[in-house]
């Protein structure tokens, strides 16, 4: 036996060879039967047998509910250790933070958001895609303002236009708290709007839109330098802003800038971008960091640390768009490579596709752990090409803006369903993130899909595949290879 007092006194490695020794010797003493203490036994090769007989080797198995369990918590872990970005960032009232995908930087805008709200601040959250939106809302939910309507998109319609005899004030709740909408969705709410269902890049969005949202707000301003008790319902204490670089342009930026008090200029501001690789929307007018800040005026917090992707996505991701990787450290190390699965036509990808679904599927993935982003449309993407059955009841469209879109219904359309594989085009999905990431429809490398697989490839936490024609397969395997 070793007790306490021998632990403290000697080795552990000494207090067994101790033991085996006191043994030999004593078996030696007795005399025992085939025992002889001459001979050099146990030899190296009786050792192995002893080994193998009394702990023979076994495998560790992890659940698959167990691993995403565990995953989760351990993106959630890493990007919580960012915050001290936020800290060193307190005292600035306006702060941009810029780093390229998977540095956490929404999970820090939301905490952002929080902070501002135990300040007792009136807070606006604004983020570009209304999915991300969705989500955004729900995880910030217990933080609505008193008062506000459970579904956010209820802020839309006569009940909550200043000239539709509504009280506008009541759609938002009253005193602090955090007010999450897209941009586009919050304009129209300000100008008492609905959506007219057109591609975001027509002049109704850019300018239209931007122009009546500015000149309700302005007459909320006038109000306010009359009288600071004045109502002003869509006037706020802060925001922050998710996926800035989509959303710095004029216009929108006008725009924010009648939303604060104080405005761009003497407000108080937090402002989350990829200002370098995920400027996907730049026919829209985008901004890059050094046109929205030409004169350094703000700082900027780097974001460098990885805390979602696994090592291999993140070399594939900025080997796309040609640069050696970008983040200082990738914390995952449970890597698993991404697979590249060649097609020939659209028959042949079909086929790819519902192999590959069905494979992660028996892998242990349910299929609301599995998103598929295209690389075009929807109507044109490889999931319109599945056969109906099965696939009808297992695959559904991530809401976007639509003809005749009501956004107090798009709040439950926009909550997946649970046993049903997402599908969405890259653009429409970027912020957000899934256990298990398909691409398809990549037919060429040129430089637009390359800067829309370095979007889609990061949304993945645990797999990646990407299914491509022939050529544009070959060069990414090449890619790959040749980054690692």
């Amino acid at each position: 036996m070793i007790d306490r007092r021998a632990m403290a006194a000697r080795p552990l490695a000494k207090l067994l060879a101790g033991v085996l020794e006191n043994g030999r010797r004593r078996m030696a003493d007795r005399r025992v039967r085939g025992f002889d203490a001459a001979a050099g036994e146990p030899t190296e090769g009786q050792c192995r047998e002893l080994v193998d007989a009394v702990r023979p080797d076994f495998e560790f198995f992890e659940s698959p509910r167990s691993r995403a369990r565990r995953i989760e918590e351990e993106v959630r872990r890493f990007t919580e250790e960012q915050f001290t970005a936020l800290d060193s960032m307190a005292r600035n009232p306006r702060v941009v933070f810029d780093g390229p995908a998977g540095t956490g930087k929404t999970l820090l805008a939301m905490e952002a958001a929080r902070r501002a709200a135990d300040r007792g601040s009136r807070v606006l959250f604004v983020c570009f895609n209304l999915p991300l939106r969705f989500w955004l809302a729900d995880q910030l939910a217990e933080l609505r303002p008193e008062g506000m309507a459970d579904r956010l998109g209820v802020a839309l319609g006569a009940a909550c236009e200043p000239d539709g005899g509504g009280d506008a004030t009541a759609c938002d709740g009253s005193g602090p708290g955090v007010i999450v909408r897209s941009l586009h969705e919050q304009m129209l709410h300000v100008a008492g709007l609905q959506p007219e269902g057109r591609d975001v890049s027509a002049p109704f969005w850019l300018e239209e839109l931007p122009e009546k949202a500015c000149e309700r707000l302005l007459e909320q301003q006038v109000a306010l330098d009359e009288s600071p008790a004045a109502a002003a319902p869509d006037v706020v204490d802060e925001i922050v802003v998710d996926e800035a670089q989509d959303i710095l342009n004029a216009n929108y930026l006008e725009f924010l800038d009648l939303s604060l008090r104080g405005g761009l200029e003497k407000g108080r501001w937090r402002v989350f971008g990829d200002f370098e690789f995920q400027r996907i929307y730049r026919e829209h007018g985008s901004m890059t960091l050094e046109e929205f800040d030409p004169e350094g005026r703000w700082p900027v917090c780097r974001l460098l640390v990885n805390c979602r992707n696994t090592p291999s996505v993140a070399e594939l991701a900025c080997a796309c768009v040609g640069v050696d990787p970008s983040y200082c450290r990738v914390l995952r190390d449970d890597d698993r490579p991404p697979e590249i699965h060649a097609w020939d036509d659209a028959e042949d990808q079909a086929r790819l596709l519902a192999k590959t679904l069905e494979e992660l599927h028996d892998d242990g993935f349910a299929w609301d752990d599995i998103v598929v982003l295209s690389t075009v449309a929807d109507v044109r993407s490889a999931c319109a090409s599945l056969p109906s059955r099965p696939w009808a009841d297992r695959l559904e469209h991530v809401t976007q803006y639509e003809p005749g879109l009501d956004l107090s219904a798009a709040g439950d359309r926009a909550s997946h369903r649970r046993g049903r594989v997402r599908c969405a085009t890259i653009h429409r999905f970027k912020g957000l993130e899934a256990r298990a990431v398909v691409i398809t429809d990549v037919t060429q490398l040129d430089e637009t899909t390359r800067a829309l697989l370095y979007v889609g490839a990061t949304r993945t936490v645990e797999r990646l595949v990407l299914l491509a024609g022939r050529e544009p397969a070959r060069d990414l395997r090449r890619l790959l290879a040749h980054d690692r």
